[in-house]
């Protein structure tokens, strides 16, 4: 699945450094941005699991989609006690993987 739409990774990317470095010292929070969330972003992080499946017989159990919004369900109950993040970022975050 491809995505959507084009965002230009450099301007993100500086974006990013700027808000780690002068955004966080100001507001003392932690940027929606990160430089390592603009890497993952701006790279195909698209995989197959026909290895898992032929040499481990690997079979997911829910559907992509579906495991998305688990995932998705379990953050935001709190999973792994992480970080608090703003409910515009997952719902971006959210949106930009379920297309």
């Amino acid at each position: 699945m491809r995505p959507k739409r084009h965002l230009p990774y450099l301007p993100i990317y500086y974006g990013a450094i700027v808000a780690e470095k002068v955004v966080a010292r100001v507001t003392r929070t932690k940027p929606i941005v990160t430089q390592l969330g603009a890497m993952m972003f701006g790279s195909d992080n698209r995989h197959s699991i026909e290895k898992a499946r032929r040499e481990l017989g690997f079979e997911p159990k829910v559907e992509l989609r579906e495991g998305i919004l688990l995932a998705a369900a379990w953050f935001n109950a709190g999973g792994m006690n992480q970080p608090a993040v703003t409910e515009a970022s997952q719902k971006a975050a959210l949106a930009g993987a379920l297309k």
